[in-house]
């Protein structure tokens, strides 16, 4: 049989979880909804982004998934709401990467820069604190690097000068090693955040998410042997996503669907 994947986002960002899934669970069928036309979620309500959420879940439950990996912050801090209304699993974007920071990595203080929604949600330190108290956790938020990314600007100065200027806000805070990537748009520009700081380790939490969308599938040794390709919707304009499928060298079933 083959197993069906949901993975829904706001944007383009989402793209960063499809590649780590592509490599943990390649038997099965991903299929990945980026709501770029109501983009931002991070500046509307919390009733706003419960109802624009249901409509993606609406839409990818039609496809006879399996589970819904979350693949967006701002999503992931109403997940108890959604589950209300959702009949499958929907895995957060946050617990797994939280649970490898308390229990696992265990650091004495981690920086979390996203955002400025998903910092004043304080999600990463409740989910953390939840499994260990004592790791210390500072975040910064960024008004403008999703944009910026989610326009397909992820190769200009813009995008090094807001890096250098919320990571030095983030870093003045305490002395830390690590820093999660908090909003799955930053690991598309992983390679100017490891440029711009080269002592800090940055954690893409789409690795531990795909990593429990793996465990999810308990059928998985009957999947088929086939490697499957992810199918891409979006209701926004598709060049942006093409490109990031491009840099991220994720090879698709199709051309990117507008829907």
């Amino acid at each position: 049989m083959v197993v069906k994947i949901g993975v829904m986002d706001s944007g383009v960002g989402g793209l960063t979880v499809v590649e780590k899934l592509s490599c943990a669970i390649p038997d099965a069928q991903i299929i990945y909804y980026g709501d770029s036309g109501n983009c931002p979620y991070g500046n509307r309500s919390r009733t706003e982004i419960i109802q624009l959420a249901q409509k993606v879940i609406q839409f990818l439950q039609e496809k006879e998934i399996t589970f819904i990996c979350i693949a967006c912050n701002t999503i992931s801090t109403v997940i108890k709401e959604l589950e209300k209304s959702c009949s499958i699993p929907l895995l957060s974007i946050v617990e797994p990467v939280a649970h490898y920071l308390a229990t696992s990595l265990k650091p004495e203080s981690i920086g979390v820069i996203a955002t400025m929604d998903t910092i004043q949600s304080k999600v990463y330190p409740q989910m953390i604190h939840a499994e260990n108290s004592e790791v210390h956790v500072v975040g910064q938020g960024s008004a403008t690097l999703a944009d910026l990314i989610e326009r397909g600007e992820f190769n200009g100065d813009m995008i090094n000068h807001e890096i250098e200027e919320e990571m030095t806000k983030l870093l003045a805070q305490t002395a830390m090693k690590e820093v999660v990537l908090g909003c799955t748009h930053y690991p598309i520009v992983l390679d100017h955040f490891e440029q711009c700081f080269p002592q800090i380790t940055f954690i893409n939490p789409a690795i531990y998410q795909a990593e429990a969308a793996k465990r999810q599938i308990h059928i998985i040794d009957s999947l088929k042997k086939n490697q499957l390709k992810p199918i891409i919707y979006t209701s926004g304009d598709v060049t942006t996503f093409e490109k990031i499928v491009t840099k991220l060298n994720i090879s698709i079933q199709d051309q990117v669907k507008n829907k």
